[in-house]
């Protein structure tokens, strides 16, 4: 899987409109046109995977139109937009005219005409084919145009984090695993839509299960060393029940307290080790989550072998 990137900044200002619609071609022939006083930017990183492609774009004001003669003979797949900052006036054709701003999404099927107004935006795409999204949803015409929210619809907020780890991540991914991220993906798109009811019960299992993991897993790795950090609070900034949270860590073999015991240990060895700046051996024990010094010794001996002070390079 190769991460494919863009950037205005490699241009002449003269020649970054016409770069820039020359670099999205290979996605949905589009015209570009900036707006306002600030110089044109555009910034675009893209991940084509079986049957989905993902896209982070960042650019300054601009005018964005979609006419017939641009999607003759393109492709007709249904992109979702997720704005990420900033804000989008979109009119699609036979659709009431919308402003979709940060922590909102929105559909745009590739084949259908439109312009939008961008101000200086951030978005993540998410590209599916259109037939098979459809199939698999309840009302397929009511989802064009349709505003979805971050904070109100679970699937979207995981596909958003699936979609970041996706390009985050990929450089280690054989083709079997990307394959199963845009399996993963499609089931997400599909829920978040409306799903039948056959294929939302698989897509659950599926998709919405794997990105609940990869949530459950990224909240430990980031506020483990925090006092007081439980399964429960992790279930709390995710909406998701502490049993659900412990159900998830149980698949994987190894429980919530075992991984961010193992994460806590792991950053003070680190500590211990760095020349940079010399930690006492409490200060260590706290800003590593060790609510006891004497309980975090017995973790380190335990796991390592040696104390906390042993562990330490000479001269430290």
């Amino acid at each position: 899987m190769q991460l494919l990137s863009f950037s205005t900044g490699d241009f002449a200002e003269r020649d970054r409109a016409e770069a820039a619609r020359a670099a999205y071609a290979g996605f949905a022939s589009i015209g570009i046109e900036p707006r306002g006083e600030e110089p044109f930017r555009s910034h675009m990183t893209a991940l084509p995977l079986p049957g989905l492609g993902i896209g982070r774009i960042v650019n300054s004001a601009c005018a964005v139109t979609r006419t017939a003669a641009h999607i003759a003979g393109g492709n007709d797949d249904l992109v979702l937009f997720i704005v990420t900052e900033g804000r989008v006036k979109a009119s699609l054709k036979g659709r009431e005219d919308a402003v979709y701003a940060a922590g909102e999404a929105y559909l745009a099927p590739n084949d259908l005409p439109g312009d939008f107004l961008l101000d200086s935006i951030g978005h993540i795409q998410i590209a599916v084919p259109r037939a098979l999204i459809e199939r698999r949803i309840a009302k397929p015409d009511r989802i064009v145009g349709r505003r979805l929210r971050l904070d109100a619809s679970p699937e979207l907020a995981f596909l958003a984090e699936y979609a970041r780890l996706a390009m985050a991540t990929h450089e280690t991914w054989t083709p079997a695993l990307a394959g199963l991220a845009a399996s993963h993906a499609q089931d997400l798109v599909a829920l978040m839509l409306g799903a039948r009811r056959d294929d939302a019960e698989v897509a659950r299992l599926g998709g919405l299960r794997a990105a609940r993991l990869r949530a459950v897993l990224a909240e430990i790795e980031t506020h483990f060393a925090e006092p007081g950090f439980t399964a429960r609070a992790v279930g709390a900034r995710l909406r998701l029940a502490e049993r659900t949270v412990q159900d998830l860590l149980h698949e994987t073999g190894v429980s919530f307290s075992e991984r961010a015991l193992e994460l806590r240990l792991q950053k003070a060895l680190a500590m211990l080790s760095s020349s940079d700046e010399p930690h006492q051996v409490s200060q260590i024990a706290y800003a590593c989550g060790f609510n006891s010094v004497a309980y975090f010794n017995r973790c380190f001996r335990r796991r390592f072998g040696e104390t906390p002070t042993q562990a330490r390079p000479a001269g430290h």
